[in-house]
């Protein structure tokens, strides 16, 4: 009875562990002339293999909040590298195919459940129930505030458009699996890299990213003055984490060469902050 109980419970704590691990990495919704090249990247944090059965990935109209397409994820696993993705058939490294033109410009929602499909009826109002990730995204349209209850409280829809380059451009986490699961504030538009970790094509001097502060460094050490800061991530501009590490006490840095940097901090509270690092 007792090894029944254990396996019961790592069966429901494996479950619970999977789902939360998967977020929506990346979007690209709209092209030159026909959308031909649209395409969903979820993300497992770099796991791979991971199991995505039970899942359904939905696709919601801003205008009625209703869901108009659904891809039932049962029987897809994520890669090697921990990606899947949707995508049309343009789209060479996709896992699962859908028509093109499929993937609404918006302003409109894409979210990702942990349910059946029947849970998740085409052409009814979207439920919150069983949610794992979604994305708002717009392209310098009016918000849809009926679609902001798919976010975590405070987090906004995002402008696939806020560089204008929307035909080009692609909504993607930065740096790559980044912000948290229902928090749309680590989405940036960069080239499109469906499969592949996200990455910053622009030069972090021309501010695109929109970030609230510089953290300037001209010595080896980085001490980080807010107390409230417990952990911290070093990112170079493609993405790829350098350094971790807990804010009490100073780091030496000396190995990091001169450049710009993203670095991520997170507070006592769970906030989660993305900053441009100068170190000269």
């Amino acid at each position: 009875m007792k090894y029944l109980l254990l396996i019961i419970s790592l069966f429901i704590y494996s479950n619970s562990t999977t789902s939360q691990t998967i977020i929506i990495n990346e979007i690209d919704t709209d092209q030159t002339g026909s959308d031909t090249a649209e395409f969903i990247e979820l993300y497992d944090g770099g796991i791979g293999n991971t199991s995505l059965n039970g899942m359904i990935l939905a696709f919601i109209n801003g205008d009625n909040k209703q869901v108009y397409f659904k891809i039932d994820l049962s029987n897809y696993n994520t890669n090697s590298e921990g990606y899947l993705v949707a995508g049309n058939q343009s789209i060479t490294n996709r896992s699962h195919t859908f028509s093109d033109g499929k993937l609404q410009n918006g302003p409109d929602a894409v979210a990702l459940y942990k349910c059946k499909s029947s849970d998740i009826p085409l052409d009814a109002v979207y439920i919150l129930d069983n949610l794992i990730d979604a994305i708002v995204y717009g392209t310098s349209q009016s918000i849809h505030q009926d679609l902001l209850p798919l976010l975590n409280a405070g987090q906004l829809i995002v402008n696939e458009n806020m560089n204008n380059l929307i035909t080009t451009q692609s909504l993607q986490r930065i740096p790559n699996g980044s912000g948290g699961a229902l928090n749309s504030n680590t989405y940036n538009a960069e080239t499109p890299t469906p499969g592949y970790s996200n990455s910053i094509s622009t030069n972090l001097e021309n501010s695109k990213l929109n970030l609230s502060n510089t953290i300037y460094v001209s010595k080896n050490f980085l001490q980080i003055p807010d107390k409230a800061v417990k952990s911290f991530t070093i990112s170079n501009i493609h993405g790829l984490i350098i350094y971790s590490g807990l804010n009490n006490q100073a780091i030496n840095i000396g190995f990091i060469q001169r450049g710009i940097y993203l670095i991520e901090t997170k507070n006592q509270d769970g906030l989660i902050r993305i900053q441009k690092l100068l170190i000269n």
